[in-house]
């Protein structure tokens, strides 16, 4: 079948916005160009045309992407892509001389609600013309594109009408079995290979119908069989049904009991739930004894920090505002005090002030509004002298640099006895020299005379007001120091925890436990608690309880059976247990005959099917070696049509290859090898370079081509990236001669190589054609 393709004409897909591509030639097209401008999307786009999607991206998508976090959209769309617009591909192809119109298209809204690449079908129309209005879509897409292009039209294509980019090694380095999978549809193999993967199948199933785990089943029920007829029970006496359990619905406290054997045997044993039940009626009284214990220690014995707390607090809880009050207080003495250590800095920063806390401590000589006058004219005075500091700094140091420049003056140049900052003439130099050194220690003593008034002033602050406050808030400090610590912590409790405190002060003494000898009356937060004998007091209120009597199944008992209602308890007695357990085992008897019958043909059912199922899995067995032989000797045979196509093919493209000229195709019937010599343990890939690899595997899609494929179109994205130039030459030679009949699209990023191309073939008088999508690229900018 002749197929070629004219026109092609791609809107909103990938990096296209709007692009229409001529292929004006029906032998070789190259398409040349820096990597980024296209060439790989024109080939993902007629991929998508041709056969409804794109291979790699399905496949990257399941490699790198958890199906859970898979996001809105499509990632084919072209990412401008407006409102309402269409992702479409359009072509011109024509077929055996009869032109046809194909469009693959999708809505961008439909296509931003979907999710995932694997199930996302674009529709495929059949248009009149290429720029006509699109119809109905074709609605047997697989039959139409099955009749233009052949059956099985997308294996065909992905296997030797198209070599991707990067990927041309993809089928050499599977496995030699996948590898005879890949291609066994060409071998025509489809049927036979069918009934086999039936015969597998069924082999599998049949097997798990006769494996070991279902003879142990077999095993389980004779076992079983035997068991239920040595537990058939003499008929005794006739039980009346009385229910024995009102708080909760029991299953096996009903009338009629439909159930298995084995079910009344665990109830009924020595360790069964009726057992159970008897043995924590007789103990009940110790077991409520131990939860009324259990309720009081958690009530009164909560956790040893809470009863500490409440020792050393809870009959201080009145104080708590007071103490608050006194806290506020020592810190703020705390604070004045340590500012007294650094005066200037305080009265700098503000930090020199008297709180109203502080009032009733001060001395009765020093009222807070004149401290506070005091502090304002020492910052007046700090500031002044900070400023008049900084100006004779700064005067000194245009002074020093002064006489410097004066003093170089004087040696460079002719000497001078005027005075460069007056204009004052002096009697000689080294007089005008010494009176510029008086001047400076005239600055230097106006700032020493300045910090010595400071320095008297903070004297008298001192005196007068620092060395009184420190004294008498010294005292105060002295006393509060050892009771600081304790009053913080009861301060720092919140409401909360306070009203904790009290409750649990309260039950201790609604329960009648005396506790207010144990208070801590003291500051000492590492008093002695006696929480031992607080321990003892409210164990005291324990009622008595033999350990002995209890069992780990009462909890569970009478909360699941007795829904934790004692009088529900009180309600059972021992002599109706025993009853009950006489009418369950008058049950049992009557469920045993009945049971010993359901076992024996349970297991002779069951022993039948496995008899049945070996039997059947030799004959599958034997069919399956039948199949195998008849298909391993047909593709032995078959292998060969493609053997010598691929030998010539792969010594044309390797022809400076070490080992041979030619690669051997071997095939056992199961799987596919290639090897250099016959007969060879190691297969190529482990011999070859990634360039060899490439021409090795590009000469078997070739020949592939040559020999199965249903039309002419070939693709190939960017075959030189591993390829040599040697390997090159051979590969366009093989093309030209052998390929003449075909319509090759070719893709590189190299000029040369493209050149290279077109020069061998329009050498030999054959028509070429080239797409620079640079070029393409530049013309799109230039026309909007």
């Amino acid at each position: 079948m002749n197929l070629t393709v004219k026109r092609l004409v791609i809107q909103n897909f990938k990096l296209f916005e709007r692009r229409e591509i001529v292929v004006d030639n029906d032998r070789l097209i190259v398409l040349d160009g820096p990597n980024g401008f296209g060439k790989s999307s024109f080939f993902d786009a007629l991929e998508l045309l041709f056969t409804g999607t794109i291979r790699r991206y399905v496949e990257l998508e399941e490699l790198t992407v958890d199906g859970r976090s898979q996001k809105l959209g499509c990632p084919w769309l072209f990412n401008k892509a407006k409102a309402g617009a269409w992702l479409s591909i359009r072509a011109e192809v024509v077929i055996d001389e009869q032109t046809k119109f194909l469009e693959r298209a999708a809505c961008k809204t439909e296509l931003d609600q979907h999710k995932g690449l694997k199930e996302l079908k674009l529709p495929l129309y059949e248009l009149t013309a290429l720029e006509s209005e699109r119809n109905l879509p074709v609605s047997d897409e697989e039959g139409y594109l099955s009749e233009l292009q052949g059956t099985e039209y997308k294996r065909d294509f992905e296997l030797f009408h198209y070599v991707e980019q990067e990927e041309n090694t993809r089928l050499l380095k599977q496995k030699e079995k996948d590898r005879q999978l890949q291609i066994a549809h060409l071998f025509e193999i489809g049927e036979i290979q069918q009934k086999i993967n039936n015969i597998n199948l069924s082999f599998s199933k049949i097997g798990k119908l006769c494996g070991t785990q279902k003879k142990q089943e077999v095993k389980a029920l004779k076992a079983k069989w035997e068991t239920a007829k040595q537990q058939l029970l003499p008929d005794g006496g006739p039980v009346d049904y009385k229910r024995l359990i009102n708080a909760t619905e029991q299953p096996w406290d009903r009338e009629v009991l439909a159930c298995e054997v084995q079910q009344f045997e665990q109830w009924l044993s020595t360790d069964g739930e009726l057992f159970r039940i008897g043995r924590f009626v007789k103990n009940f009284a110790h077991y409520e004894n131990h939860i009324y214990n259990q309720e009081l220690k958690k009530r009164l014995l909560p956790q040893v920090e809470l009863q500490q707390r409440m020792l050393m607090f809870v009959h201080r809880i009145p104080q708590q505002q007071t103490w608050e009050l006194e806290l506020q207080r020592y810190d703020a003495a705390i604070q004045i005090t340590d500012a007294f250590k650094d005066i200037v800095k305080a009265v700098k920063h503000d930090q020199l002030t008297l709180p109203h806390v502080l009032t009733d401590l001060l001395p009765e000589n020093i009222p807070p509004s004149e401290f506070g006058r005091q502090v304002v004219l020492l910052k007046q005075h700090i500031t002044s002298i900070d400023k008049l500091d900084e100006s004779l700094t700064v005067l000194v140091s245009m002074r020093e640099q002064l006489v410097k420049a004066f003093t170089q003056h004087q040696l460079h140049g002719e000497p001078t006895e005027f005075c460069p900052m007056c204009g004052h003439g002096w009697s000689s130099v080294e007089s005008l020299l010494n009176g510029i050194e008086k001047q400076g220690e005239t600055l230097q003593l106006l700032a020493e005379q300045q910090n010595s008034q400071l320095a008297g002033q903070l004297a008298e602050f001192k005196k007068a007001y620092q060395l009184p406050i420190e004294q008498a808030l010294g005292i105060y400090l002295q006393q509060q120091q050892d009771k600081v610590a304790f009053k913080r912590k009861l301060v720092a409790l919140s409401q909360e925890q306070l009203h904790w405190l009290q409750n649990y002060s309260q039950q201790l003494e609604v329960a009648g436990i005396e506790f207010q000898d144990l208070l801590v009356e003291s500051f000492d937060q590492n008093a002695q608690l006696q929480l031992s004998e607080l321990d003892k007091r409210v164990r005291s209120k324990f009622k008595p309880v033999d350990e002995s009597c209890l069992y780990n199944d009462f909890d569970r008992l009478y909360r699941v059976v007795f829904n934790s209602d004692s009088s529900a308890v009180r309600q059972v007695s021992l002599k109706q247990i025993e009853l009950k357990t006489n009418y369950m085992r008058q049950q049992q008897s009557l469920a045993s005959s009945i049971y010993a019958t359901t076992c024996e043909q349970a297991y002779k059912d069951a022993d039948q099917q496995v008899k049945n199922a070996s039997k059947i899995r030799g004959h599958l067995k034997k069919l399956k070696e039948i199949y195998e032989n008849e298909k391993k000797r047909y593709l032995e045979s078959i292998v060969k049509e493609i053997e010598i196509l691929f030998h010539i093919y792969s010594g044309r493209l390797m022809q400076s290859y070490q080992q041979g000229l030619g690669i051997f195709i071997e095939n056992n019937g199961n799987s596919i090898a290639f090897h250099e010599t016959p007969g060879r343990d190691h297969d190529v890939v482990f011999s070859m370079s990634s360039g060899q690899l490439s021409a090795l595997v590009l000469s078997f899609t070739l020949a592939l081509n040559q020999r199965y494929a249903k039309h002419s179109l070939l693709l190939i994205d960017d075959p030189v990236q591993t390829l040599d130039e040697i390997n090159v030459a051979g590969f366009i030679e093989l093309l030209r001669t052998e390929f003449a009949n075909r319509q090759i699209i070719i893709s590189t990023h190299e000029d040369r190589m493209s050149a290279y191309f077109r020069y061998k073939y329009k050498k030999f008088g054959m028509p070429v054609g080239r797409i620079n999508f640079m070029e393409q690229a530049r013309l799109v900018v230039d026309t909007q």
